[in-house]
């Protein structure tokens, strides 16, 4: 929905039409004020008046925007920078050399043929279980939506891929492969 919302915003931009899709970090209201997975993470949460002082001068920004709270420090050491602005902004907190690492799908396809699904299948099956906050690997015929995937840990899971295996991935990846057989699949075949 999110991605829709997104592309939505842009496209009426590009037509002189209004439009803005906003998406929003999570807010110290509600479920996300209540949930331990945040504390993991460089999000920290938006009070309710934060908020409205940013939807309130969003009104005339661009088709598409984001609202968070961000620890930056905490994310460059995540290593969770998809931007090149954040990376430029980020360059003196971030102290791994990225452009030498070995990508997922490298390391994948330097093992034997038989052993290249099940070492994928792992890896995903652990970014999953982080990323829901699962204490075991989930099923890898469950779909992510029957495991409590949301939008935002889709795009997450997108997000931590591309970075694995340096490629740009559909922003609808986890629902189109909704499942780390179907992932695993995709991934192996197309990438």
């Amino acid at each position: 929905a999110n991605a829709f919302m997104d592309a939505l915003a842009h496209y009426r931009r590009q037509q002189g039409l209004p439009g803005l899709s906003i998406n929003w970090g999570a807010w110290a209201a509600g479920m996300a004020a209540r949930t331990t997975q945040l504390q993991s993470s460089a999000m920290a949460l938006l009070t309710p008046d934060e908020g409205m002082a940013a939807l309130a001068r969003l009104w005339s920004q661009r088709g598409q925007i984001s609202v968070a709270a961000l620890d930056w420090e905490k994310m460059a050491k995540q290593g969770r920078v998809s931007s090149p602005l954040l990376a430029d902004w980020l360059q003196p907190v971030i102290a791994v050399e990225v452009d030498n690492r070995v990508s997922l799908l490298q390391e994948i396809v330097a093992l034997p043929a038989n052993r290249r699904r099940d070492q994928l299948s792992r890896y995903l099956q652990e970014a999953v279980a982080e990323i829901l906050g699962m204490r075991e690997l989930p099923d890898q015929r469950t779909g992510f939506a029957d495991m409590g995937m949301d939008s935002l840990m889709a795009l997450e899971l997108k997000r931590r891929l591309e970075r694995q295996v340096k490629a740009t991935l559909p922003a609808t990846l986890a629902f189109e492969y909704p499942t780390v057989d179907a992932l695993a699949d995709y991934l192996l075949s197309e990438v």
